[in-house]
């Protein structure tokens, strides 16, 4: 059994079926217990560091006395990790580093090779190279991955009820069976929301969308479990999302043809000119519609007749959701 899917670029976060976790809740020292879920890392299967966070180290971290090959650790960094200068992170043999997409690792100033981190005795990075940006990846432990590239994995909030989008795209696919949409309430306990068929090989992007049509009230993690015609299996970076029982816009149909028209429909609290932005999942626009929705709390959108299929962000007043064209 694998147990990383390859990222191409975004790296949320990402556990393993078996595996002690330790994902940073919020910036601040390596060391501190409460910028972490389960206490600051020790010899944890993975220790994730998301988007948004920077972790600190403020005094060399030595993990080496973690057993080899039963604790090897996986670091998975879309946020930042920063030493102080002269300071390191000694990593127990076949243990790996994985930067995303947007993540770093690197010095808040000064820098050269005494900050570096270690894996089984040998340096795999070292400040003198600069900042380590991702995507990119420090492989004791083979990096092991199934043979297929993740481009991303997102899930968003459907204004419409009670619902989330999961939407995600592949670079290329070999022997992919399908794919299993997972959810936790404490991204420990794992349960099926859906399967999807893959597209067994594919050296093109493909885009791939599912709902949860039941999420749970408050904190919910997905993830993706990816399984090859083997039966070999894969997991993707976990992403969540706080779901509340009171939804405010709405957006439907949803998914939504070029040839119908998008209703976006305002609460009474949103009044004046409001904006919506549809844009494709790379930031480019590619609707802009201002609307005094004072008297009448609705618009209709018409998409553009030569828009392509796939997903897309939709910005309206201060709510974001998801939009899939067909």
């Amino acid at each position: 059994m694998k147990t990383l899917i390859s990222i191409v670029f975004v790296v949320c976060a990402a556990l393993t079926a078996s595996s002690s976790t330790t994902t940073a809740t919020s910036s601040g020292d390596w060391t501190e217990n409460s910028n972490w879920d389960n206490g600051a890392p020790g010899c944890f299967d993975t220790i994730v560091i998301p988007a948004g966070i920077q972790i600190d180290i403020t005094s060399t971290q030595n993990l080496e006395g973690c057993s080899p090959g039963l604790d090897s650790i996986i670091i998975l960094i879309s946020g930042r990790l920063e030493f102080q200068n002269g300071k390191k992170l000694k990593l127990p043999c076949d243990s790996d580093v994985y930067v995303g997409n947007g993540g770093s690792v690197g010095v808040g100033s000064g820098g050269g090779s005494s900050t570096y981190i270690e894996t089984c005795g040998n340096q795999y990075w070292n400040a003198s190279g600069g900042d380590l940006n991702g995507p990119s990846e420090l492989c004791d432990g083979g990096c092991n991955t199934l043979p297929i590239e993740l481009i991303s994995f997102t899930a968003i909030k459907n204004v419409k009820g009670r619902r989330v989008d999961l939407f995600w795209q592949t670079m290329s696919e070999t022997d992919n069976d399908y794919f299993t949409v997972e959810r936790s309430k404490d991204a420990m306990h794992w349960e099926d929301v859906c399967q999807t068929k893959g597209a067994g090989n594919s050296s093109t992007i493909l885009d791939y969308y599912e709902a949860d049509y039941s999420p749970l009230n408050g904190v919910n993690y997905y993830r993706l479990k990816q399984t090859d015609f083997n039966g070999e299996f894969a997991y993707s970076p976990v992403v969540s999302i706080v779901q509340n029982n009171t939804e405010n816009l709405l957006v439907y149909p949803n998914p939504v043809s070029t040839n119908e028209q998008l209703v976006v429909s305002f609460p009474d609290k949103y009044n004046g000119v409001q904006q919506i932005l549809i844009c494709d999942l790379s930031g480019k626009s590619v609707l802009e519609i201002e609307r005094d929705v004072t008297s009448v709390h609705q618009l209709i959108v018409t998409l553009p007749s030569d828009l392509a299929s796939g997903a897309y962000y939709l910005f309206a007043g201060d709510e974001k959701s998801i939009i899939v064209v067909e």
